[in-house]
């Protein structure tokens, strides 16, 4: 059996600095892929939030205006910031009701008959355009509504702008 003489097992001195590079290297795109992940998360989280307060005040306010008989265009603010929308309708007993949607402090807000229903948004956005045109024709009456909301989470802002048109169905 030989005997080396003189040769100790590990690594040199050349080896670990290597390995130190290595690894300094893989943490160094392991940090930033994580915050770029971070990152994308919220900013997936703002647009959802932007999305879905547009989803949820177009899509009240489409109702509203299709079930409506009529607006109060002395109470409506027309092709102005902030627009206001006041529609004449019925609730499910058959008494007429006074639908008022606008904006408080950058929320949509909807009241009932002067009673407040709170805000159609989230509370991480805000109303920064909401314009309401009031379509009249010989057989009908619509609303197209026009509105810019904008977030922040953190650092990141967002803005969307989405445009809806609705026609009253309510009886005349």
């Amino acid at each position: 059996m030989r005997r080396y003489m003189g040769r100790k097992k590990g690594f040199t001195l050349i080896e670990m600095l290597i390995y130190i590079v290595f690894l300094s290297a893989a943490s160094v795109v392991a940090v930033t892929s994580l915050f770029t992940i971070v990152r994308a998360v919220a900013e997936i989280r703002l647009a959802q939030d932007i999305n879905d307060s547009a989803t949820a005040v177009l899509g009240r306010t489409m109702r509203e205006i299709r079930d409506a008989y009529g607006i109060d265009a002395i109470q409506s603010a027309f092709g102005t910031n902030p627009g206001r929308l006041v529609l004449l309708t019925k609730d499910d007993m058959g008494n007429n009701v006074a639908r008022d949607f606008f904006v408080e402090n950058g929320a949509i807000k909807l009241k009932e008959d002067g009673v407040d229903q709170g805000s159609l948004i989230s509370q991480n956005v805000t109303v920064d355009n909401l314009v309401f045109t009031n379509i009249t024709t010989a057989n009908s009456q619509g609303v197209k509504i026009t509105m810019q909301i904008s977030g922040v989470r953190g650092n990141l802002s967002k803005t969307g702008s989405y445009d809806a048109t609705a026609i009253l169905r309510g009886e005349y």
